[in-house]
C-alpha cells in the first residue's frame, strides 16, 4: 500500500499509461487526503484457467496475468473505494466498476466497497447521467485531454 505522499511521488503508477497516471495524480492531489493509503492495478477474480497439463509456476503466472485489474483501490477505515480510470468515460466504465466491486467483495468479504468512481478527462452528458443514476462518482479533468491524446 502506498501513502498519499508516496503515490504522488510516483512518475508513472504501477500498470498505468502516462495519461492514466496524470489523471490519477490530479485526483490524488484534489481528493486523496481522506484515504489511509492506495494500491494501483490490483488484480481481482480468478483469471483464465491455464489448462490441466500446465504446471506450476505457469498456473499461477497465467492466473495472475489474466485477472481483471482495478485501477485505483483507495483504503478507508472500514473498507475501500475503487476507481476506474479512462481517457473518456463510456458504457464499459459502468460494467467494469460493477464487476470489480462484486469480485473485490467476493475475495474480501470483510472489506466492503464503500464508493466507486470514474476518473476521466472526457465525459458526455449521457454518460454523466447514467453514472449518476448508477451511484458512481465522477471526477472529470477536461484540461488533461491533451495528455490522453498524446499517450
Amino acid at each position: 500500500m502506498f501513502t498519499l505522499e508516496q503515490a504522488l511521488a510516483l512518475r508513472t503508477l504501477p500498470g498505468a499509461l502516462a495519461s492514466e497516471s496524470a489523471l490519477v495524480q490530479r485526483w490524488l492531489r484534489e481528493h486523496g487526503e481522506p484515504y489511509r493509503g492506495f494500491d494501483f492495478n490490483v488484480g481481482v477474480g480468478d483469471g483464465a484457467p491455464a489448462g490441466a497439463n500446465v504446471g506450476e509456476p505457469w498456473q499461477s503466472f497465467i492466473r495472475e496475468r489474466s485477472q481483471r485489474r482495478i485501477d485505483v483501490v483507495a483504503y478507508t477505515a472500514p473498507g475501500i473505494d475503487l476507481y476506474e480510470v479512462k481517457g473518456k468515460g463510456d458504457p464499459a466504465s459502468v460494467g467494469q466498476i460493477r464487476v470489480y466491486t462484486r469480485l473485490w467483495e467476493r475475495a474480501h468479504p470483510t472489506m466492503r466497497v464503500g464508493a466507486s468512481g470514474l476518473i476521466c478527462a472526457l465525459l458526455d452528458d449521457d454518460m454523466a447521467f447514467c453514472l449518476l443514476m448508477e451511484g458512481i462518482r465522477t471526477f472529470v479533468y477536461p484540461d488533461l485531454v491533451g495528455v490522453i491524446r498524446r499517450t
